[in-house]
């Protein structure tokens, strides 16, 4: 489920931005601070082309889901998302689903884009099994204040996102767990 980020929120969700195998895949991988934390969020919350969602399974807080850049003209917009480093690994599954469906049924975008900083394989291969497109790769586009690294561009039509909306729909349904009523 994905709900708007509230103030109450932002006490959970600080130390996972803060787990340091979350901030290296960010391009803001700084620890960041408790002033830091509001600044952004009153930022996020005052304009119209960003937003930011909390997403839980289980009514239990599992991740963050952010979206900027968005373009009600163009209807297109840019995602990002973190999740707490201790969910379950079918989290990033089910959040990336849930991510997908908000922005082509709630937000009704055209295209949806993504930035995965080079070493995260993990992030590029989700995106890719949910059937985002790469566009190509920015060269030496992040500095993580020690070296260069490349970026990875991806992208989803919303004309493509039923096809992968039931795939991906069918994957979930094969992670949950199912009673036998018969026994």
């Amino acid at each position: 489920m994905l709900e708007l980020l509230s103030q109450a929120d932002l006490d959970i969700i600080l130390p996972w931005r803060n787990d340091p195998a979350v901030r290296q895949c960010m391009y803001t991988s700084h620890v960041i601070t408790a002033d830091e934390h509001q600044k952004w969020f009153k930022h996020m919350s005052a304009t119209d082309d960003r937003m930011a969602l909390l997403f839980s399974v289980d009514n239990k807080p599992r991740g963050v889901v952010q979206f900027n850049q968005l373009n009600i003209n163009t209807r297109r917009g840019m995602w990002g998302f973190y999740i707490d480093p201790k969910a379950p690994p079918h989290c990033s599954l089910l959040m990336e689903f849930e991510a997908l469906e908000y922005a082509f049924a709630v937000l009704e975008l055209h295209k949806l884009d993504c930035e995965v900083i080079s070493f995260n394989k993990k992030v590029i291969n989700l995106h890719k099994k949910s059937g985002f497109l790469e566009e190509g790769w920015f060269v030496d586009y992040h500095y993580d204040g020690t070296q260069f690294h490349d970026v990875c561009r991806l992208s989803m039509l919303a004309n493509n996102w039923p096809e992968h909306r039931a795939r991906i729909a069918a994957r979930i349904d094969r992670l949950q767990p199912h009673t036998d009523s018969s026994a």
